[in-house]
């Protein structure tokens, strides 16, 4: 049985006070919705449950760039934070097929191009500031970020905008050349003067994992070495096929806890890494801690740690026929609990270190408590 951490304990600022912006007398649309989202509800358990709840389509309520919540993890003092920022190729499934309720949304307000920079949106300049702003934060900086369906485009602003001292790690392709494996694919940023990449150890183009017709969707394996310390961290950033059908959650849990990469050398120095798999699995907690459990049979102890800070995303209830839509949380993190007999030191992080604050209001707090209005 998988031991698991829910990260609730990082309270809601006082009503997220009341961040009054006033011009000639009135409130700024923002700032409506903010009060309306919040308005009777206080409870810091209800907005980090993890609990699946029927909603409504939201459309222009969601204020907030991607239909993905970012979550973070601190790891031995370093802390990280796991993104799907939502891919502009996929705009037809906000727009036009209005799957998960957010059309009329943030998402689709700022699908407009920007002038001079061909694929890239102002909804992807959104995101870009976000990125910096996470990573650079004073009191919580951000030491390794993952990111899911990250575009060219979005990947060519990022490698020009970020501070010297952070490092992209692709899984294919020339951030020179603006060549790339795919129209959208994971990447991983990490603070150099953190962390070294170790290229010879990693594979971040690592094929194999997923079955079938899924045999082409890779995930990042990647080693990266603590400076100063005799520390390693090892990194599985995914984007798990979400058709429940399919075997894929099983197949990435048994490759994270058992891998078989073909290499000398390269699964016993696995062996003694701390382990961080991480991303938009697509399935929440119940089902991805069953998968761990499987892959987890054979040995004596529980080997990982889940980390599920609160609800990330609206979409589909497989669970309740005829319930089209629910809040869920579908992002996690699985953190090995101990390497070479040395216990790691987990924590889920509050949403407050995550997400930068914007016109004095945290959009991520705001759709928390936009959740926690259906939690009861």
């Amino acid at each position: 049985m998988s031991f698991h951490v829910d990260a609730a304990h990082s309270p809601p600022s006082p009503a997220v006070e009341q961040h009054e912006s006033m011009q000639g007398g009135e409130m700024d649309a923002l700032t409506r919705l903010m009060q309306q989202s919040l308005q009777g509800f206080d409870e810091t358990v209800k907005m980090c449950s993890l609990k699946k709840v029927s909603v409504p389509k939201f459309g222009s309520l969601w204020r907030f760039p991607s239909d993905h919540l970012p979550i973070g993890c601190t790891v031995n003092g370093k802390n990280i934070v796991s993104w799907n920022v939502m891919n502009t190729k996929y705009m037809s499934w906000v727009t036009e097929r209005d799957s998960q309720g957010l059309n009329g949304s943030l998402i689709t307000e700022l699908n407009r191009p920007i002038e001079g920079k061909p694929g890239f949106t102002q909804r992807d300049f959104a995101i870009l500031e976000d990125i910096l702003s996470m990573l650079q934060s004073l009191k919580t900086p951000k030491h390794i970020l993952a990111l899911q369906e990250v575009s060219g485009p979005l990947i060519q602003e990022l490698a020009s905008a970020l501070p010297e001292n952070y490092q992209i790690i692709l899984p294919s392709g020339n951030l020179e050349e603006g060549q790339y494996l795919a129209p959208d694919q994971n990447i991983i940023i990490i603070d150099t003067a953190v962390f070294e990449y170790v290229p010879a150890l990693s594979r971040p183009l690592c094929y194999g994992v997923f079955s079938g017709d899924m045999g082409t969707r890779h995930v990042m394996d990647v080693i990266l070495k603590v400076h100063g310390e005799d520390e390693t961290f090892r990194i599985v950033n995914a984007h798990i096929p979400g058709d429940p059908s399919l075997p894929s959650r099983g197949e990435f849990a048994d490759h994270v806890v058992n891998p078989k990469l073909a290499g000398e050398g390269l699964n016993e120095a696995r062996k003694h890494c701390v382990t961080v798999a991480l991303g938009d699995m697509n399935f929440d907690e119940v089902n991805m801690e069953k998968a761990f459990d499987i892959a987890e049979v054979g040995h004596d102890e529980p080997l990982f740690i889940r980390v599920s800070p609160y609800r990330t995303n609206v979409g589909a209830n497989f669970d309740v026929e005829g319930d089209p839509l629910c809040a869920k949380a579908v992002d996690h993190f699985f953190v090995s609990r101990s390497v070479n007999d040395s216990r790691n030191t987990i924590r889920g992080m509050g949403y407050k270190d995550i997400y930068p604050l914007q016109c004095q209001t945290n959009r991520l707090e705001l759709i928390l408590n936009l959740f926690k209005r259906y939690t009861r």
